[in-house]
Protein backbone atom coordinates (compact mmCIF):
# COMPACT_ATOMS: atom_id res chain seq x y z
CA UNK A 1 0.00 0.00 0.00
CA UNK A 2 1.43 3.35 -1.06
CA UNK A 3 0.77 6.36 1.19
CA UNK A 4 0.38 9.72 -0.49
CA UNK A 5 1.28 12.76 1.58
CA UNK A 6 -0.48 16.04 0.87
CA UNK A 7 1.58 19.10 1.72
CA UNK A 8 0.29 22.64 2.04
CA UNK A 9 1.37 24.59 -1.02
CA UNK A 10 0.58 28.06 -2.36
CA UNK A 11 -2.43 26.58 -4.18
CA UNK A 12 -3.83 24.69 -1.16
CA UNK A 13 -7.25 25.50 0.26
CA UNK A 14 -7.09 24.75 3.98
CA UNK A 15 -10.30 24.86 6.02
CA UNK A 16 -11.68 23.30 9.19
CA UNK A 17 -14.89 21.31 9.22
CA UNK A 18 -16.80 20.94 12.46
CA UNK A 19 -19.62 18.47 13.03
CA UNK A 20 -22.19 18.82 15.79
CA UNK A 21 -24.13 15.62 16.30
CA UNK A 22 -27.55 15.06 17.78
CA UNK A 23 -27.35 14.63 21.52
CA UNK A 24 -28.09 11.29 23.12
CA UNK A 25 -28.71 10.38 26.76
CA UNK A 26 -29.30 14.00 27.74
CA UNK A 27 -32.06 15.91 29.46
CA UNK A 28 -35.17 16.92 27.51
CA UNK A 29 -34.27 20.58 27.87
CA UNK A 30 -30.82 20.05 26.32
CA UNK A 31 -32.28 17.88 23.54
CA UNK A 32 -34.80 20.59 22.60
CA UNK A 33 -32.06 23.22 22.72
CA UNK A 34 -30.13 21.23 20.09
CA UNK A 35 -33.27 20.75 17.98
CA UNK A 36 -33.71 24.55 17.85
CA UNK A 37 -30.25 25.02 16.29
CA UNK A 38 -31.14 23.99 12.71
CA UNK A 39 -34.02 26.49 12.73
CA UNK A 40 -31.74 29.29 13.97
CA UNK A 41 -29.01 28.41 11.45
CA UNK A 42 -31.53 28.30 8.62
CA UNK A 43 -32.66 31.83 9.52
CA UNK A 44 -29.03 33.01 9.41
CA UNK A 45 -28.47 31.38 6.01
CA UNK A 46 -31.64 32.99 4.62
CA UNK A 47 -30.58 36.42 5.95
CA UNK A 48 -27.11 36.04 4.38
CA UNK A 49 -28.68 35.07 1.05
CA UNK A 50 -30.89 38.18 1.11
CA UNK A 51 -27.88 40.41 1.84
CA UNK A 52 -25.99 38.94 -1.11
CA UNK A 53 -29.01 39.36 -3.38
CA UNK A 54 -29.32 43.03 -2.33
CA UNK A 55 -25.68 43.56 -3.38
CA UNK A 56 -26.27 41.66 -6.67
CA UNK A 57 -23.75 38.99 -5.65
CA UNK A 58 -24.23 35.27 -6.06
CA UNK A 59 -24.67 33.26 -2.87
CA UNK A 60 -23.40 29.69 -2.88
CA UNK A 61 -25.35 27.61 -0.40
CA UNK A 62 -23.71 24.42 0.78
CA UNK A 63 -25.63 21.70 2.57
CA UNK A 64 -25.02 22.05 6.30
CA UNK A 65 -27.22 19.23 7.58
CA UNK A 66 -25.96 15.68 7.08
CA UNK A 67 -27.52 12.35 8.05
CA UNK A 68 -25.67 10.29 10.65
CA UNK A 69 -26.75 7.09 8.88
CA UNK A 70 -28.15 6.24 5.43
CA UNK A 71 -31.90 6.83 5.20
CA UNK A 72 -32.04 9.17 8.19
CA UNK A 73 -32.97 12.83 8.15
CA UNK A 74 -30.17 15.35 8.55
CA UNK A 75 -29.22 15.32 12.23
CA UNK A 76 -25.57 16.41 12.12
CA UNK A 77 -24.79 20.09 11.70
CA UNK A 78 -21.60 20.58 9.65
CA UNK A 79 -19.83 23.93 9.71
CA UNK A 80 -16.98 24.79 7.34
CA UNK A 81 -14.61 27.53 8.44
CA UNK A 82 -13.25 30.25 6.17
CA UNK A 83 -9.83 29.71 4.60
CA UNK A 84 -7.15 29.25 7.25
CA UNK A 85 -4.22 29.63 4.89
CA UNK A 86 -3.74 32.16 2.13
CA UNK A 87 -0.65 33.08 0.19
CA UNK A 88 0.64 36.48 1.34
CA UNK A 89 0.34 39.12 -1.36
CA UNK A 90 3.27 41.43 -1.95
CA UNK A 91 4.16 43.84 -4.74
CA UNK A 92 7.19 41.94 -5.95
CA UNK A 93 5.42 38.55 -5.72
CA UNK A 94 8.03 37.35 -3.22
CA UNK A 95 8.04 37.67 0.54
CA UNK A 96 10.96 39.77 1.82
CA UNK A 97 13.81 37.99 3.54
CA UNK A 98 14.84 38.84 7.09
CA UNK A 99 17.91 40.58 5.68
CA UNK A 100 15.73 42.84 3.51
CA UNK A 101 13.48 43.69 6.47
CA UNK A 102 16.50 44.61 8.62
CA UNK A 103 17.93 46.78 5.86
CA UNK A 104 14.68 48.77 5.63
CA UNK A 105 14.63 49.64 9.33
Amino acid sequence: MKIQLNYTTNKSRVKNRFALGALTLCTDKLFHLYQDQPVALNEIVEADAKQYEAKNKSYELKEWLSPSAPGRAGDIITITSPLKYKVPVSKDKQSPTIQQILERS
